[in-house]
């Protein structure tokens, strides 16, 4: 028998911080449905208790990575090119 954990819960704090972002940030994402977001407060509470589950904050990255090289990171210096080159 295999034994599977679940995924571990983050607050939207950790989430933030996870994705250096603030917390106005990460709920904006949340609200535009680009992050999953499980609610973990008791059933007829009146307050919401917002967890993101670690995967799903993977996912988020995973989708929003790209395979192209920016600028930035190609020139070494927040998008400023070479001399002749055009970032």
């Amino acid at each position: 028998m295999t034994v599977v954990s679940p995924p571990r819960l983050l607050t939207v704090p950790e989430a933030a911080e996870q994705l250096r972002l603030s917390e106005r940030q990460v709920y904006r994402l949340i609200g535009d449905g680009e992050l999953r977001v499980v609610d973990v407060s008791r059933p007829g509470s009146r307050r919401s208790k917002t967890r993101v589950r670690s995967d799903d904050l993977t996912d988020y990255i995973n989708a929003k990575t790209s395979d192209e090289v920016s600028p930035a990171v190609r020139f070494g210096i927040r998008g400023a090119a070479p001399e002749g080159q055009v970032a």
